[in-house]
C-alpha cells in the first residue's frame, strides 16, 4: 500500500511582520520561525495556536488574499530548497509566486468565521452564486436536484432556500455557509472557527457534518482552523500547531487534549528585532521591482476574470442592487426638493422688497413698477437659472449626500473585515475591484443626469403653481410661453422637452456623477476595522464629494 502523497509543504519559512516605527526605529515581529510541515491527500488537518499566532497569515497567504509581496510583511526563504507548496492533480505550485496561480483559483474554498454570506441575495441565490464560480458547476436538473439534496443533508427545510439571510438563525447561516462551500466545491476545503458561535450540542452536529462532508466531497485535503481542539481532535488526521515560540509543530497523529490545552497556557515568546534602514530600503525596492515587473501578468490576470461568462448574470444581479440604492429610492426625495425649489425662487423672486418711492406724498413699494414692467423677464430668467446652475448643482449635491453616502456605507460594509463578503468574492474568483466600480460608476452618472432632468422638471412645476397664484393676470399660456422663452424646448414625442444647452446640462450632471462615483468608491473600500473608521470614511466622502461637485461646476460654468 503506497503512503498518501503530500499536498500541502512549507519548508524552512520565516514570516515577520514589519510594525510601525516607535522612537524612529522599525521593528520587525517574527510571526512564523523556520516553519516545517506537510499534510497529505485525503487529510483532515487541524491549525491551532494562540490568537495572533498567524493561522489566519497563513491560510490568507494559501487563499491569495495576501499577497507574499508587500511592504508590511518580510517573508524569508531560509535555504534553495525551501518553498510554500500545494500539489493539486499531479502539479507541484509555488504560493508564494509574485503571482498568485491561476491553476490554484477555484480549487481552495473557505467557510469564514462571520461565514461571509452576501446579504443581497437569497440562500438560494447564495448557493447558485459559488455553483457558477466553479470550476465543475452542476448545471440544469441536476442543479436542482444537488439544491434539494443539500438542504436536507444539512438539516434546513426548502423554504428556506429563497429566504432573506436577515430571516435566518446564527445556526443557519452557518448550514448555509457551509452548503455554499460544497456548491463551490473546491479541492482544498478551508474552515475558520466552524463551531465558534454555536452551543455544545450544535457544535458536536456541526464536527460531524464536516467529517461527513469531508468524505462525501472527496476533498483532498480539508484544514480547520479552530480553538476548539476538544470537539475537532477525534476526527482529525493531523495537527499543526504554533506553539508558544512561534515554531510550527507537525504532529501525526495529533497529540493529547492535555497536550495542546498546556502548551497553550505557555506564555508566548514574541521576538521582534530592530530593521536595519538598509535592509528595509532593500525589502521595499524589491516589492516595487516585483510589483511592476508582474503588470503584465496581473493585467493578463484582470482580463481573464472580467470576460468569465460565470459573472455576467451576477453582475446584473447587483447592477439592479445598485440602480436602486442609488437612483430609486433617491426620485422621491429629488422631486420632492426640485418642487420646493421651484416654489422658493419664484415666490421670492416676485416678492421683493426693493424699498419705497415717494408718489404724490404716498409711498408706493418700488417693486410694484419692477415687477410688471420685467415680469416676463424675471420669469424666463428663472427657467435660465434653474436648468443651467440651481438644479443640476443642488440635485448633485444632495445626490452626494444621499446616494453618495448609501454607497459608502454599502461598500464598507462589505470590505468590513468581521463580515468578509469582499474576501469572499476574492474566494470565488470575482475580482471585486472590477465587478462593482463599473456597477457605481454607470449609477451615478445616470442617476445625477436622470434626477436633475426630473427635478427641473418639478421645479418647473412649482414656479408655475406659484406664477399662477401670485399674478392673477397670468395664465398657462402666458407662463409657458414666458418660462420656456429662453429654453428654446423642443418636444421630444410631444411630451418631454429638450432644451437648449442641453449638452452642457449633461455635461455638468455626468461629470459631477463620475466624481461622486470615484470618491464615495475610494472611501467606501478603505478597510475598515471599527466603526469610528466607518463614521470617518463616510465625513471624509461627503467633503470631498462637496469640494469636488464645486470644481467642476464652477470650471464648467466658466467655459459656459
Amino acid at each position: 500500500m503506497t503512503d498518501p502523497k503530500p499536498v500541502l509543504q512549507i519548508e524552512g519559512l520565516s514570516i515577520e511582520a514589519i510594525k510601525p516605527p516607535k522612537d524612529k526605529e522599525f521593528r520587525g515581529e517574527k510571526l512564523l520561525i523556520d516553519i516545517q510541515a506537510e499534510a497529505h491527500s485525503g487529510e483532515i488537518l487541524l491549525l491551532l495556536g494562540p490568537s495572533g499566532s498567524g493561522k489566519s497569515l497563513l491560510t490568507n497567504l494559501l487563499l491569495g488574499l495576501i499577497s507574499p509581496h508587500e511592504t508590511g510583511l518580510m517573508i524569508h526563504r531560509n535555504s534553495s530548497q525551501s518553498h510554500f507548496s500545494l500539489s493539486l492533480n499531479d502539479q507541484k505550485t509555488d504560493i508564494l509566486s509574485p503571482v498568485y496561480p491561476s491553476i490554484l483559483e477555484g480549487e481552495l474554498g473557505i467557510m469564514f468565521q462571520s461565514l461571509g454570506l452576501f446579504d443581497d441575495l437569497t440562500v438560494s441565490e447564495n448557493l447558485a452564486f459559488a455553483n457558477d464560480q466553479s470550476r465543475s458547476s452542476r448545471k440544469g436538473n441536476e442543479w436542482k436536484a444537488w439544491q434539494k439534496e443539500i438542504i436536507k443533508t444539512l438539516g434546513l427545510t426548502e423554504n428556506v432556500l429563497h429566504s432573506n439571510l436577515k430571516k435566518l438563525s446564527g445556526g443557519q447561516k452557518q448550514r448555509v455557509a457551509l452548503g455554499r462551500l460544497l456548491a463551490f466545491r473546491p479541492q482544498i476545503m478551508i474552515f475558520d472557527e466552524p463551531t465558534s458561535a454555536l452551543d455544545p450540542i450544535s457544535a458536536k452536529q456541526a464536527v460531524s457534518l464536516i467529517q461527513e462532508t469531508h468524505r462525501e466531497n472527496n476533498a483532498q485535503l480539508s484544514i480547520i482552523i479552530t480553538h476548539d481542539y476538544e470537539n475537532f481532535l477525534p476526527i482529525a488526521d493531523r495537527v499543526w500547531f504554533i506553539n508558544p515560540e512561534q515554531r510550527l509543530e507537525d504532529n501525526s497523529p495529533p497529540q493529547s487534549n492535555e497536550y495542546y490545552q498546556n502548551k497553550l497556557m505557555e506564555p508566548r515568546n514574541l521576538g521582534t528585532r530592530e530593521i536595519p534602514a538598509e535592509e528595509l530600503m532593500d525589502h521595499e525596492v524589491k516589492v516595487q521591482d516585483i510589483w511592476w515587473n508582474t503588470g503584465f501578468a496581473r493585467l493578463g490576470k484582470i482580463i481573464r476574470k472580467v470576460t468569465r461568462g460565470q459573472s455576467y448574470f451576477w453582475f446584473l444581479k447587483y447592477f439592479w442592487v445598485m440602480i436602486k440604492l442609488i437612483i430609486l429610492r433617491a426620485i422621491p426625495y429629488h422631486l420632492t426638493t426640485g418642487l420646493f425649489l421651484g416654489f422658493v425662487t419664484t415666490y421670492f423672486s416676485l416678492h421683493l422688497d426693493l424699498g419705497t418711492l415717494e408718489v404724490s406724498e404716498s409711498s408706493v413699494p418700488i417693486e410694484n413698477f419692477i415687477v410688471p414692467t420685467f415680469f416676463k423677464e424675471m420669469l424666463s430668467g428663472f427657467g435660465i437659472a434653474l436648468f443651467r446652475v440651481l438644479i443640476p448643482l443642488f440635485t448633485c449635491i444632495f445626490i452626494a449626500a444621499r446616494s453618495g453616502t448609501a454607497i459608502t456605507a454599502y461598500l464598507s460594509n462589505m470590505r468590513d473585515s468581521e463580515r468578509r463578503q469582499w474576501d469572499a468574492m476574492h474566494t470565488f474568483g470575482v475580482e471585486p475591484h472590477l465587478f462593482f466600480f463599473p456597477q457605481v460608476f454607470i449609477c451615478f452618472v445616470l442617476g445625477c443626469w436622470v434626477l436633475s432632468y426630473l427635478s427641473f422638471l418639478m421645479a418647473a412645476l412649482g414656479s408655475l403653481f406659484v406664477t399662477l397664484y401670485t399674478n392673477p393676470l397670468c395664465t398657462w399660456y402666458t407662463w409657458r410661453d414666458t418660462f420656456w422663452a429662453n429654453l428654446d424646448p423642443v418636444w421630444w414625442g410631444g411630451i418631454l422637452p429638450i432644451f437648449d444647452h442641453f449638452g452642457m446640462f449633461t455635461l455638468k450632471c455626468m461629470c459631477a456623477g463620475g466624481a461622486i462615483a470615484t470618491v464615495s468608491y475610494f472611501w467606501g473600500i478603505k478597510p475598515r476595522k471599527t466603526s469610528m473608521d466607518t463614521l470617518r470614511h463616510l465625513i471624509g466622502s461627503n467633503i470631498c464629494n462637496m469640494m469636488a461637485i464645486l470644481i467642476i461646476f464652477f470650471l464648467l460654468l466658466l467655459i459656459e
